[in-house]
């Protein structure tokens, strides 16, 4: 068969002209590898849920898992509590490279190899092992003197990664970095959100703009002008987010000159700090006639913005760079924010 659907009616019955039950294990974890990940080598941690299985450390020969769920390979690990590892230090004058797991056990016998694991083994069945056929948090043990260790994703051993640090010979860890890579609806790994302008300002003569109903702010030509929009960051930004200018042209086509600005603050926080600016003015586009226009992609949001900042964003037509050539009001609407998750 290279088609089948699950799971249909009539599983009990085992209806014989249709794609019924009963389901394995494995046909399930099928189905939600193919629903929520994307690349289920990197893919597993459940975003949003609990506290996502960040990891942290309390100093020397301490790792903590705090808690959240995990797709491995499809597999649903959850976990309810704080998970204390006490990592065994680098042998002398050496360093060693670890990385924090969700390990899939899918064998009948347990699973233990380079693996170390928490404090208290209450889910481990009070031994140093994976239990067969279940699904732990781990450390993946690295070799003294090598580099990270890689994962192990065979069919019935699989690793997905939650962290990586180093550790030396006295128990210090440094380097621990975040290695999360969220599940998702494979659908909806790319990201649009719109924020639209909600006032302008001719600095020029010193007026407000009036928005026109049909076609947005006209940032005049042979002015300086600018459009402003407001928003609250949802959520931590990810690393690949992009900010792009929204206008359309009405006439003929032309270059701009351009600059674009962000500043953000939280509630009681004292503002701003600027999160990106362009060339103050000097960035040129070439505008195409009756053409929506995605400005001046810019990056490095991230770098700054935490979630729950509130924004402020600043657009400027510079008309009066000698060099605009665009002899008609660019009309603004907003910006778009784009991201993968």
């Amino acid at each position: 068969m290279t088609q089948e659907s699950r799971p249909v009616g009539q599983h009990i019955d085992n209806y014989a002209d249709g794609d019924s039950g009963p389901y394995s294990s494995a046909q399930w974890r099928e189905l939600f590898a193919a629903l929520f990940t994307t690349n289920p080598t990197t893919q597993g941690p459940v975003w949003g849920y609990l506290n996502e299985l960040e990891v942290t450390s309390g100093g020397a020969n301490s790792i903590s898992v705090d808690t959240g769920a995990c797709l491995v390979n499809g597999n649903l690990l959850l976990n309810d509590a704080s998970v204390s590892f006490t990592p065994t230090s680098a042998p002398a004058g050496q360093t060693r490279y670890d990385r924090v797991v969700a390990v899939l056990n899918d064998n009948n016998t347990t699973y233990s190899t380079n693996l170390i694991f928490p404090t208290n083994l209450t889910d481990y069945a009070s031994a140093s092992s994976i239990q067969e056929y279940a699904c732990r948090l781990a450390i993946l043990q690295g070799t003294p003197g090598a580099g990270t260790p890689s994962l192990v994703q065979s069919g019935s051993t699989y690793m997905v990664p939650l962290a990586s640090y180093i550790i030396n010979d006295a128990g210090a860890i440094s380097s621990l970095t975040d290695q999360r890579e969220f599940a998702i609806f494979s659908n909806a790994a790319h990201r649009r959100i719109f924020v639209p302008a909600v006032s302008a300002y001719n600095d020029t003569d010193n007026s407000n703009i009036v928005m026109n109903a049909v076609s947005g702010w006209p940032l005049p030509t042979g002015k300086d002008s600018k459009a402003f929009g407001v928003w609250r960051m949802p959520f931590t930004p990810p690393d690949n987010m992009s900010v792009y200018a929204v206008g359309q042209t009405i006439a003929s086509g032309g270059d701009v000159y351009i600059d674009g600005t962000v500043w953000h603050a939280k509630c009681g926080e004292t503002c701003c700090p600027t999160s990106y600016s362009n060339d103050d003015g000097a960035y040129a586009y070439t505008t195409t006639l009756n053409q929506i226009e995605c400005i001046a992609p810019t990056t490095g949001l991230e770098a700054t913005i935490e979630e729950g900042d509130l924004l402020w964003f600043r657009f400027r037509r510079v008309g009066t760079n000698p060099s605009d050539a665009y002899g008609y009001a660019l009309y603004f609407n907003g910006w778009e924010i784009r991201f993968d998750v």
